[in-house]
């Protein structure tokens, strides 16, 4: 019957597909555009670079079927008139609804969703059609050329043609040609730097500048040049350095002899605005004098003093009553260097590993100046602390198909700076309450299926390692020791297990694209709580042990003295060889899943992530894991002669 409706559904769909005019609200004089191509140099261009450049598109298509424009066409085009048009089509058909209805039910009536509603949701939903208009097409030819041009492509020439159908009325495709010419190339680099000091910085990172003698010119590398000096400068001390400091001096050949363009980096000083007036400085080299960090930087701590300092490895932290962290653990998430240079990458990983403590909100970190000269910085830390303890409650509701219904709730406890330096303890709790479809349950109950668990987890902002690991691992990695112990219950048709884990791990990310994690203990182990169950969950067994004994075994007692006296020497049961061999492979796979189990593992995860923003939609992602299990008591097992 299903497979009926679904045929007559599809008929149907496609009777009125078929009866759909794709150019009902085409006017007469217009073209609906069907098709775009772009050619270059007579070959066909395709990628999303090229298509920005397109003003114009055909409507979207859904299984080549343009199925929005079909929605939209079935709108009416202005509902308010039809109605009134329908209002007035029979003699007193008005006045027969204002007596029925009243003037103003008849009036709202037009407003209605069957009358004008569903016009807007079919416009809305669907796409007006896409007319070809020569304005937009001129303005696609110059964005083609705009593009071409930012490649090296100064003499490129495009074109657009309208091209009829010449099957369908009132349908056009358009195609774009483009000539792009000879590109031109970057000839001699020199540059023009005013400040000493960016000069030298220049000299010392040349060999990496994207701007080359020789290279086609590409408006991207001018830009990302920009982008690379910026970084440079003020990673190297430039403290207050513009970006718009940096321009590029291109002399582009007119005479169309060779398409060469000496280039000049121009790097000017720094641009001050004082009032009416425009001041230029040389830039120069900034350095840290001094660090202060402030722990307590809440709005409701405005007000008050601080009252304790400590200074730790040239760190000056500042508390408003009693300092409640030890230095160490704050000083370790700060990379600005006393008496270093200033440096970007030093501020953006502070602002990282502080956020990664979990202890404090987003830390506001700003410079200010400490002598007239404007060379010598100081960096201010404002930090503010979360709430010591955090509480969290979930609640879902599930159904599956083997559950009728689930009732699942947690909650879990974080406390923050447990030891004062500026760990995080949580501490969670879960059950489940569930009803389930089998009906071979024997419990009468009505939540047959029941979970519990508990956890608790400890995480240092550093590594607990017998040997130092900053050599290879070093602070800016954000290395961190995971600990972890937890059980967790379960009651439900299968064999009730109880699971009991303890974990050691360890975590450091290089960047932000690549994340390691070292789990060098992770132990488990499986009590399983309910093995009578066995042959009630896994029935096929159960019914080949029937046929071999010729009888319905009960459970367990029946089905476990079987299995015993089968196996038993001298084939007491008088068992064929294949009946005998089919015993032996249900005793050894219920032996294999209701045994307990105690697992030492050690695995390794490496995740590699390059996606730059949330907007990026063309990234991937990488995640490959190693895994040793059952090694060590291998091992241990010989030596100590251990039951396997």
């Amino acid at each position: 019957m299903r497979a009926t409706l679904t045929k007559i559904l599809l008929f149907l769909v496609l009777v009125w597909l078929t009866g759909c005019n794709a150019v009902k609200k085409v006017a007469e004089d217009e073209l609906l555009l069907t098709e775009v191509e772009v050619y270059e140099n007579g070959k066909r261009k395709e990628g999303e670079d090229i298509q920005a450049t397109i003003i114009q598109k055909k409507n979207a298509r859904l299984l080549g079927v343009p199925l929005r424009l079909h929605l939209y066409n079935m709108a009416k085009q202005d509902p308010d008139s039809s109605y009134q048009a329908w209002l007035q089509r029979k003699p007193k058909r008005e006045e027969r609804l204002n007596k029925f209805l009243s003037k103003k039910q008849t009036r709202r009536l037009g407003e209605s969703f069957f009358v004008k509603g569903i016009s807007n949701f079919l416009k809305e939903t669907g796409e007006a059609p896409v007319i070809i208009d020569q304005r937009k097409t001129n303005k696609s030819l110059q964005l083609m050329e705009n593009f071409y041009e930012t490649k090296g492509f100064f003499n490129v020439k495009t074109s657009a043609t309208v091209i009829p159908d010449e099957k369908k009325e009132k349908r056009a495709s358009i195609r774009y040609d483009i000539t792009t010419g000879t590109p031109f190339f970057v000839d001699s680099v020199s540059t023009r730097i005013a400040s000493k000091p960016l000069d030298s910085l220049f000299e010392l990172h040349r060999e990496k500048s994207l701007i080359q003698e020789g290279k086609q010119f590409n408006f991207e590398d001018f830009n990302n040049e920009r982008e690379r000096l910026t970084r440079i400068f003020r990673n190297n001390g430039i403290y207050n350095f513009q970006k718009s400091s940096i321009n590029f001096d291109v002399k582009r050949d007119t005479t169309g002899v060779n398409n060469k363009m000496p280039t000049t980096i121009v790097v000017s000083d720094l641009t001050v605005r004082q009032e009416d007036s425009v001041l230029q400085f040389p830039y120069k080299i900034h350095t840290v004098k001094s660090i202060n960090i402030y722990t307590d930087d809440s709005f409701q701590n405005k007000q008050r003093s601080y009252t304790d300092s400590v200074t730790y490895e040239g760190i000056s932290i500042f508390s408003k009553g009693k300092l409640k962290y030890r230095p160490k653990a704050i000083t370790d998430a700060v990379f600005i260097q006393k008496d270093g240079i200033y440096r970007d990458l030093d501020r953006t990983r502070t602002n990282r590993a502080m956020n990664s403590l979990r202890t404090f909100k987003f830390p506001n970190i700003n410079y200010q100046y400490l002598d007239s000269a404007q060379t010598e910085l100081a960096a201010n830390i404002y930090l503010t602390p979360q709430k010591r303890f955090s509480l969290g409650f979930d609640l879902d509701v599930s159904q599956s198909n083997i559950q009728a219904f689930g009732l699942s709730l947690s909650s879990s406890i974080l406390a923050r700076n447990v030891f004062r330096g500026a760990e995080t303890l949580e501490f969670s709790l879960r059950g489940t309450l569930g009803a389930s479809k089998d009906i071979n349950r024997v419990e009468s109950q009505f939540f047959d299926l029941l979970e519990g668990g508990a956890d608790v987890r400890i995480n240092f902002p550093r590594f607990f390692f017998p040997f130092d690991t900053e050599k290879w691992i070093p602070k800016y990695m954000q290395p961190s020791t995971v600990v972890s112990i937890g059980t967790n219950l379960q009651q439900n048709i299968g064999l009730d297990r109880q699971n009991f884990t303890t974990l050691l791990q360890y975590r450091w990310n290089p960047n932000q694209r690549n994340r390691n994690v070292f789990e060098l203990m992770n132990i488990e182990f499986v009590n399983n709580r309910n093995i009578d169950n066995y042959f009630r969950i896994y029935t096929n067994a159960k019914s080949s042990l029937d046929a071999i004994a010729g009888e319905t075994l009960t459970i367990p007692e029946g089905a476990e003295n079987f299995l015993d006296s089968a196996l038993s020497e001298g084939n007491p049961e008088n068992l064929t060889t294949a009946e005998l061999n089919q015993v032996r492979s249900i005793d050894e796979r219920k032996n294999r899943l209701t045994e307990n189990n105690l697992i030492f593992a050690t695995n390794y995860t490496y995740t590699h992530n390059n996606r730059e923003n949330i907007n990026d939609l063309s990234f991937s992602q990488f995640r490959g894991k190693v895994e040793f299990a059952g090694n060590l008591l291998s091992g241990v097992s010989g030596l100590f002669n251990f039951e396997q």
